[in-house]
């Protein structure tokens, strides 16, 4: 008869024996060693036996990650989550898809796929984790996209400047304010007066100025015979929701004006036309 010192032995040694045999745990060590086409047979040999078993194809996911295979590892995260919402499941998904997002940008450079990716990565990611990564990225996309206040608010919220990103926000929404009237970023003040003038309700004559070497559409903003400033007219000072000056020209008459609304970020003159 077997002693009870014997048996303990013998059932901790028919434990390691299952441990080191099983798919989950031979696949595992065969990724740590980057052997990854084995890694992945070991797996898939398991899947084909526990074809509803979420850790198999968790790990699945995990050794096409390292293979940097992106899309099929956010595929086997995809399965594996259709059977479980493991929270490490959301998050091995989240950091794929991030990976994936990232190499969509650059350097294959497609914005639209990046940024589709990016946003189902933060929908993936658990909460309470570690997002800054994620919005950092996203502001870069924002950037390439040339949409510099979209990308400044990911960037606030990648470095937690929470207080900043609400004053942000509430500045975006005096736009709403004036829904349906004709705004524009006035340009150019740093050259003539600075913001000084810029005061809330000031207004300024606008003027087409046809003698501009530089461009052949530009709108003069005036006080009284000195310019301030211009319409803005190029990709890099036309945002939000105003009108570029090419847009507005041939509305332009000889009593036009423009009624300073508020500054945006301590920058951006934003007015209102009164044609």
């Amino acid at each position: 008869m077997q002693d009870q010192k014997s048996k303990s032995l013998n059932d901790t040694y028919q434990s390691k024996l299952a441990v080191e045999t099983s798919p989950a745990d031979k696949a595992l060590r065969l990724l740590d060693e980057k052997r990854f086409d084995d890694a992945l047979d070991v797996i898939d040999d398991g899947i084909k036996k526990e074809k509803n078993n979420p850790g198999f194809w968790n790990i699945k996911g995990l050794i096409f990650d390292s293979k940097k295979d992106y899309e099929n590892a956010v595929e086997c995260f995809n399965k594996s989550l259709k059977i479980s919402d493991d929270s490490e499941i959301l998050l091995n998904r989240a950091n794929s898809l991030y990976k994936w997002a990232k190499i969509t940008f650059f350097p294959e450079g497609n914005l639209s796929k990046a940024m589709d990716l990016i946003d189902e990565a933060l929908e993936s990611l658990p909460e309470g984790e570690d997002s800054s990564e994620l919005w950092f990225l996203k502001g870069e996309i924002y950037q390439g996209e040339e949409n510099n206040i979209q990308a400044r608010k990911c960037f606030l919220k990648a470095e937690g400047r929470i207080a900043e990103l609400e004053e942000l926000e509430n500045e975006l929404n005096q736009f709403e304010k004036y829904s349906g009237e004709t705004l524009i970023n006035i340009t150019g003040t740093n050259f003539y007066k600075g913001l000084e003038p810029f005061t809330p309700n000031a207004v300024f004559k606008l003027i087409k100025d046809t003698e501009n070497e530089h461009d052949r559409d530009a709108i003069a903003v005036m006080d009284d015979s000195q310019i301030v400033g211009y319409v803005a007219n190029s990709d890099y000072t036309v945002r939000f929701d105003v009108e570029s000056a090419s847009k507005i020209k041939n509305r332009i008459r000889d009593t036009s004006t423009v009624e300073v609304l508020f500054i945006f970020q301590n920058e951006y003159v934003i007015g209102r036309v009164i044609f």
